[in-house]
């Protein structure tokens, strides 16, 4: 299955003397590229069972074509290769970006899993994977573009890769069955997703391109505490004739095409505006360093974090965001108390040793990282030194980088807020400090034009003195003018719930926050 690794957008840090309202840009991005070809990889299951296929795909988002999808399968005697490219351009304020992926999955006549690669560039940055099966357990290495490095993984050997659920599904369908269900491994998150198809009869529906009549199929893929729904159109032999799904407050879309009218250049339309969330009123500097309380409109299957580090969510009742009795649409309150709230869930194993995304065993970093922190007496002021290092070390707060890693983004010098918390987080576990990824979003008065929104923002968390505890190296400073969506281990695959949840809430006022004893 594809998954594209995808990035967000800059949020420079603050500079002493200016107001951080006048300095914060957006991290809004394309990450909602990783829930895509996740989709899609699963979606787009059948292919005709010939020696050699190829099969094109447009892809639609918000009414603009943006892109295409490029499958193609072979067969031999020994194994059976699925291809799947996947090419995107979109816009960040006036800026293009390129998201190109490509993913093989190779197989076994039989589908039963034996290898994968993976290589993507993302921007300008680079990431590659490659993966056999080895019996009874994934052989896999991963790369950042500059190094290879070897992961340990523990996927269920009953986990499908394209070949495998293909099979799975026609035996469903030639069963007369109805709803199928079976996990699959996406090897760019080296996750399982789990999937839940309703297999549905011949409707019309209207496509970009025109009205198609094929077969419904329902879609819920569940991974990494993200949900997702979309649905899909197939012909009578299984293959993918249109696909839908909600993304960011619209639709993406795929369509069956030619690779002629597919591969035409196309750039899509600006993801600020996308990925940016209005605010009822506007939040002066000296309230957001306060606790903060947020009422907050939820539709759909979105979750929120009941705690995270200062954060705590509630439902309450639908009255307090203003709706009418009986609505679909929830009431969460979300209290932010940067002192008094004690997340004390305990630090696995992996938030305090290197990963692909955070290279803590980078001897650049751990060389850096003792250096900054050197007069510090506790892990707080350690932080503390590492949060303005890591500022001052990626001076060039631009755009160019897709989802660079840590030790690209201390080797390039530049990054946004991605790599700022990427970073740092490899920084503080440099130090034996225990360390994760929040995923969010950060207010800013003005931005792209707009007025009092928040827009998509990464940080840094640390465990400290029995605590999670917010560090934003690039704002400079973290404050309670940040929502917390999603957290994780710095891989982009955390941010499929969080920037997909943004179609889906609203604010419906804001207040000022309740110390906690």
């Amino acid at each position: 299955m594809i998954d594209l690794q995808n990035k967000a957008e800059s949020l420079a840090s603050r500079t002493p003397g200016h107001s951080v309202d006048k300095r914060r840009r957006s991290c809004a991005g394309a990450h909602w590229a990783l829930l895509v070809l996740a989709w899609f990889g699963v979606m787009g299951e059948a292919m005709a069972d010939s020696i050699s296929s190829e099969t094109w795909y447009q892809v639609w988002l918000k009414g603009e074509r943006i892109g295409y999808v490029r499958s193609v399968r072979n067969e031999t005697d020994r194994e059976i290769r699925h291809q799947e490219t996947f090419s995107v351009s979109l816009k960040r304020a006036t800026d293009p970006v390129r998201i190109w992926t490509e993913e093989t999955h190779i197989e076994s006549p039989q589908g039963k899993p034996l290898g994968f690669e993976l290589n993507q560039r993302l921007g300008d940055s680079v990431a590659q994977a490659r993966g056999q099966w080895q019996q009874d357990h994934w052989q896999v290495e991963q790369s950042d573009g500059l190094q290879w490095r070897q992961v340990a993984t523990t996927i269920p050997a009953d986990a499908l890769l394209t070949e495998g659920s293909e099979r799975l599904i026609r035996a469903a369908r030639d069963a007369g069955e109805k709803e199928v269900r079976y996990a699959m491994f996406d090897p760019s998150s080296l996750s399982v997703v789990q999937v839940a198809l309703t297999l549905g009869d011949l409707e019309t529906v209207q496509s970009p391109t025109g009205p198609i009549k094929a077969y419904r199929v329902d879609q819920m893929m569940r991974m990494a505490g993200a949900s997702l729904a979309s649905t899909e159109w197939q012909d009578a032999t299984g293959e993918m004739r249109y696909s839908r799904m909600p993304m960011l407050g619209t639709e993406l879309e795929l369509v069956l095409s030619t690779q002629a009218e597919a591969t035409p250049e196309a750039i899509g339309g600006d993801l600020f505006h996308l990925t940016s969330l209005p605010a009822p009123r506007v939040l002066s500097v000296r309230e957001r360093s306060a606790p903060m309380r947020y009422w907050l409109k939820v539709d759909g299957q979105v979750e929120l974090p009941e705690q995270a580090g200062e954060q705590r969510a509630r439902r309450v009742d639908a009255k307090h965001c203003e709706l009418p009795d009986g609505a679909s649409t929830r009431c969460f309150r979300i209290d932010i108390d940067a002192p008094n709230f004690r997340d004390q869930t305990i630090a696995a194993p992996e938030l305090k040793t290197p990963s692909s995304w955070v290279q803590s065993d980078d001897p650049k970093i751990v060389a850096f990282a003792t250096k900054k922190a050197q007069s510090a007496k506790t892990d707080s002021e350690r932080m503390q030194l590492l949060t303005h290092a890591v500022s001052a070390r990626l001076a060039d707060k631009n755009l160019a980088s897709a989802y660079a890693s840590a030790s690209e983004a201390f080797a390039d010098r530049s990054g946004d807020c991605t790599e700022h918390a990427l970073l740092l987080a490899a920084a503080g576990r440099a130090l034996g400090i225990p360390t994760r990824i929040a995923a969010g979003l950060a207010y800013t008065n003005e931005f792209a034009g707009s007025s009092r929104v928040f827009v998509p923002h990464a940080w840094t968390q640390a465990f400290i003195d029995g605590r999670w505890q917010s560090f934003d190296a690039a704002l400079g400073q973290y404050d309670s003018g940040h929502l917390l969506l999603a957290v994780g281990n710095g891989d982009p695959g955390m941010y499929f719930g969080s920037l997909n949840a943004l179609g889906s809430l609203a604010i419906a006022r804001i207040g000022k926050g309740r110390a906690t004893p």
